[in-house]
């Protein structure tokens, strides 16, 4: 768990993406910045993403953040960090939304899962992903993002 004393060490961005907010705006502001150089399908879906006009401000909060939110995660939940991970990415796939929670609770456990889940800011991740998914999705029907 962060302690006071590690929420010192963390950047605003890190706090911003790991702490519970007071104030939503900080999940919805518009960030035209690229996060760091990371190659990968997140960085990919970030990348169509800003193309096809769908911002995912938190995701490249995350993106730009990811090693201490996985430690975070990890102590969190008693999980590893590439399982963790590997849950972000997951959501990636164009499966159902049931079969996404069903593929996590096999990798993490139920109750790691639960845990993980009812971190802050998880579920507003989860749902940037899959509204970018979605957004990309009608986009690549009508014009190529």
């Amino acid at each position: 768990m962060t302690t006071p004393k590690d929420q010192q060490q963390l950047t605003v961005e890190e706090r911003s993406f790991l702490l519970p907010s007071d104030n939503d705006v900080a999940l919805v502001e518009d960030s035209h910045e690229e996060p760091a150089e990371e190659p990968g399908a997140l960085l990919n879906f970030v990348q169509r993403c800003t193309r096809c006009g769908f911002p995912t401000p938190l995701l490249t909060k995350y993106l730009r953040s990811q090693e201490i939110a996985l430690t975070t995660w990890a102590e969190a939940t008693q999980c590893s960090k590439d399982d963790l991970a590997f849950a972000v990415v997951a959501h990636l796939s164009p499966k159902a939304k049931r079969k996404h929670e069903l593929i996590i609770i096999s990798r993490l456990g139920e109750k790691a899962a639960a845990a993980w889940l009812s971190r802050p800011n998880v579920q507003t991740l989860l749902a940037e992903i899959a509204a970018g998914k979605q957004g990309a999705r009608r986009s690549s029907d009508g014009e190529d993002c």
